[in-house]
């Protein structure tokens, strides 16, 4: 049995290694006393009875499941249904297996056998740790127990002192500070006879969708899940923040707010104007004003930094042997003493996956990835650390990260190394207070934000979507500020501008009369967007709206037009452009590439021959676009329409504040 001197006495002693298992051949020991177990084949589980266990065999093919599982596709979280659904894909072949497992949401590994070897799989983000020795072929939910268990010494080439020097918690690639102990990152299964690891997942290129439909898949698949869990726990936890990954999944727990216990931790800090402390004021003045007009059941948590007593020291000790990189051991604290064990902590983490993350907040990533860009995603600092390039080269070269179909690397990195180890370990400290689960952590969902394009994800327009469908209210409070839309609102703005109600919207082909082009806009009274709705728009496709305008009223006046592009990027030009047309004639155009401040564009109706009978602007493909969600970066925003008296002695037929506008 396994025993550690330094915490024998240990009030906390029953949560070491919480909600745990310990996975291997039959003869090893079991860790814990209270642990239970089941056998299968030549091997052992070894698991903390708080966790939900379910077997399936046929012949020499078997699939073991821990955690806690949801199949949204077949809409069940009994596991024993599960693992036979996945049997039943596993007896067909090991594609068929692992094509449903991106549906199955949760936080769980997988041990199951093919008939030739035996292999593991965690869910889609790593939630639930799996470390494996390969020297061993053992697995198990914590590092330290496994170090135990084959008596591995510390690793030297980690050095404690990066976490310092680099601001960062996370130790580089799938490695941990003991020897022969590994994460087993997402999207990879491991052949625990050989310690081999190899990537399932991604099996096919993304294929580009707007994020208009892309929210609507979301907000389904997620639904479904919490429909079910709802049945299952009488209460919900919900850690809200003035984030936009927490207003995301807000939005969609509206119908289950009655049972929801909302909480936000925040501590007091000497440093009033550090970055931390002004977050966390940002935090607690947003959510109290939410709360507030919500009615949601919410209380703040404040974490006491300077807690010591005989009794927090204790429950660090456990902590200690739980995670080897500690995220706050106070809060873990709070969350043990003050939180509902039996409630569903839901939460909003890995949402930042689909948030361009990586190449939003580092400069100049290139289009492929090496050992030195991990480190420069790492820290910025570290891209001169030879030690930490060469365990990312260690770590790219495992879990085959070259060349991943048309995802982005980077995106790939945040999702399997910054969720895969640093989240990872942050909920293995709340275990001991609560289980935790997050509705996107399915492969199914998270392709979804992965399938728009770079500007949709740079906008989080499929966040914002998401939100204006499940509850648009939630939009009154800024997101990671005080402000709020009374602070943003110009009602004489507003009510400026002809009203686009009775605007009629098209698509087609200049050449191609026939051709129907897909289209989407949005209205906002005296606003509006338009775009085509193809990634990949050919030469002559368009999106255009007529404007209504009555003719009568033209007569002898000023039509002025606001309209703006949504994209920049100059190198890009010569795809797109936006156009504006009087009678059908084309009176000015503009490449969307290259200005997206608000054009300005006045016409003198006196200065046409001809009498205006029709306005329209048009969105045109000026030659056959790459795959690259163009349709969607071609969008262009009506800011407004005003008809205006005339300037006497004005003498400009056209003009445009824009400096990239043609004039034709």
């Amino acid at each position: 049995m396994h025993t550690l001197k330094d915490i024998q006495y240990n009030p906390f002693n029953q949560l070491l290694y919480t909600k745990g298992f310990l996975f291997g051949k039959a003869n090893i020991v079991k860790p814990l006393a209270h642990w239970k177990a089941i056998n299968i084949s030549d091997y052992v589980l070894y698991y903390d009875k708080e966790v939900s266990v379910a077997l399936a065999q046929e012949g020499t093919k078997w699939i073991l499941l821990f955690g806690l599982a949801v199949d949204i596709e077949d809409g069940t979280s009994d596991n024993e249904k599960i693992v036979e659904i996945l049997l039943n894909r596993l007896s067909v072949n090991e594609l068929e297996f692992h094509e449903r497992l991106d549906w199955i949401s949760g936080r769980y590994m997988i041990v199951y056998s093919d008939g030739d070897s035996v292999k593991v799989v965690n869910d889609a983000t790593g939630m639930r740790t799996v470390f494996y020795s390969k020297e061993s072929n053992i697995i198990a939910s914590h590092a330290e127990l496994l170090k135990d268990i084959i008596g591995s010494s510390n690793r030297t080439e980690i050095r404690n002192k990066w976490a310092k020097e680099y601001g960062t918690y996370h130790i580089p690639g799938h490695f941990t500070p003991f020897e022969d102990v590994y994460f087993l990152t997402p999207n990879t299964y491991l052949v625990l006879e050989t310690g081999i690891v190899n990537r399932f997942y991604p099996r096919k290129p993304l294929k580009l969708v707007n994020y208009e439909l892309a929210a609507k898949n979301i907000d389904k698949l997620v639904r479904k899940q919490l429909n079910l869990l709802t049945k299952e726990y009488d209460h919900f936890l919900f850690s809200l923040s003035a984030g936009i990954d927490s207003r995301t999944t807000l939005s969609l727990m509206k119908d289950y707010k009655e049972k929801t216990k909302f909480f936000t931790y925040f501590k007091k800090e000497k440093d009033t104007q550090s970055y931390s402390a002004k977050t966390l004021e940002i935090d607690r003045s947003v959510v109290k004003n939410m709360v507030d007009n919500l009615g949601l059941n919410h209380s703040f948590i404040e974490i006491n930094q300077n807690l010591e007593s005989e009794e927090f020291n204790h429950f660090k000790k456990i902590l200690r042997k739980n995670t080897f990189r500690p995220h706050n051991y106070q809060l873990a604290k709070q969350y043990y003493d003050k939180l509902d064990s039996k409630a569903l902590h839901i939460r909003s983490n890995i949402l930042e996956i689909g948030r361009y993350f990586y190449r939003s907040n580092r400069k100049k990533l290139p289009k492929t990835m090496s050992g030195i860009d991990m480190a420069h995603c790492l820290s910025p600092k570290a891209i001169k650390n030879s030690e930490i390039i060469q365990l990312f080269e260690e770590f790219y070269q495992t879990v085959q990260m070259d060349n991943i179909y048309n995802y982005d690397p980077y995106d790939i990195l945040y999702w399997e190394y910054r969720m895969g180890t640093w989240h990872a370990l942050l909920i293995l400290e709340s275990d001991p207070s609560h289980e935790t689960f997050i509705p996107f952590n399915a492969r199914i969902i998270l392709e979804q934000f992965l399938s728009v394009s770079t500007q949709t994800k740079k906008k989080y327009y499929i966040f914002k979507e998401i939100i204006d469908n499940a509850w648009p209210v939630l939009n009154y409070w800024q997101i990671n500020s005080k402000i709020t839309l009374n602070n943003l609102i110009d009602r004489d703005t507003l009510e400026h501008g002809l009203p686009l109600s009775k605007a009629i919207y098209r698509g087609g082909n200049i050449a191609d009369k026939d051709k129907v082009v897909e289209i989407r806009h949005k209205n906002y009274v005296t606003r509006s967007r338009f775009n085509m709705s193809a990634s990949a728009p050919e030469k002559g496709d368009f999106a255009e709206v007529i404007l209504p305008v009555d003719p009568s009223k033209l007569v002898n006046r000023l039509l002025i037009l606001q309209v703006r592009s949504v994209y920049e990027n100059p190198k890009n030009k010569g795809r797109l452009a936006y156009q504006i047309l009087v009678n059908d004639k084309v009176i000015l155009q503009e490449d969307v590439a290259m200005w997206r401040e608000t054009n300005q564009i006045c016409l003198d109706t006196n200065a046409f021959s001809e009498k205006i009978n029709e306005i329209k602007i048009r969105v045109i493909a000026l030659r056959n676009c790459e795959d690259w969600g163009w349709g969607e970066a071609g969008s262009v925003v009506i800011e407004r329409v005003s008809i205006r008296n005339r300037v006497e002695n004005r003498n400009e037929k056209v003009t445009a504040s824009s400096p990239y506008s043609q004039l034709l």
